[in-house]
């Protein structure tokens, strides 16, 4: 599960980057309505959250910023499409060695959040770094869509209908090790 969710997690990150490289400055900035405000914005605070369970998973710097900063944590587009590739081959790296013994401990941190000590089940956690990944990328969908971005990481004339949401197959191709196809 661990290794495939790392696989998929690269693959839409790649995906949603390649599409936001489509759009200018101004627009990955605008607010879209997500609940981070832009496109920027919200991928920011995605690579913040899997930087702070990558410390807490795997030893990773600890980002020098609380959650109410993450929106802003890295502000230049090249920097942050930069970071997040590297941010992900650290994830596959980490799911490669991960093994039964760890996904039945504990982790225990203090949590900036909620200004307490937290224990929670590893396995759990896991999880839940996995479905906030894909949380923030459905966000971006929403607003990629109110700026005429299409999945297939290229702008659509105004006025045209995007590829529908629910497309998305199981398909697995020859060789590439994941399962799911978009």
């Amino acid at each position: 599960y661990v290794r495939l969710m790392a696989k998929y997690n690269s693959w839409q990150n790649k995906n949603i980057f390649g599409a936001a490289e489509h759009l200018t400055d101004d627009v990955r900035k605008q607010d879209g309505g997500a609940f981070f405000g832009s496109v920027q914005r919200t991928l920011s605070h995605l690579y913040w959250g899997d930087c702070v369970w990558m410390h807490r998973f795997y030893g990773l710097e600890k980002p020098d910023a609380n959650i109410a900063e993450s929106p802003d944590f890295v502000r230049e587009w090249r920097i942050l499409s930069d970071l997040r590739t590297a941010l992900d081959q650290k994830i596959e790296e980490w799911a490669a060695h991960v093994d039964p013994a760890w996904i039945g401990s504990e982790i225990s941190w203090y949590s900036g959040a909620t200004q307490r000590q937290l224990t929670k089940p590893a396995a759990s956690l896991t999880v839940h770094f996995f479905n906030h990944q894909t949380h923030h990328r459905d966000e971006h969908g929403e607003s990629a869509h109110q700026f005429h971005l299409d999945r297939q990481s290229h702008i659509a004339p105004p006025g045209k209908a995007r590829p529908g949401r629910c497309t998305d197959k199981i398909v697995g191709e020859a060789g590439d090790g994941l399962s799911l196809a978009h």
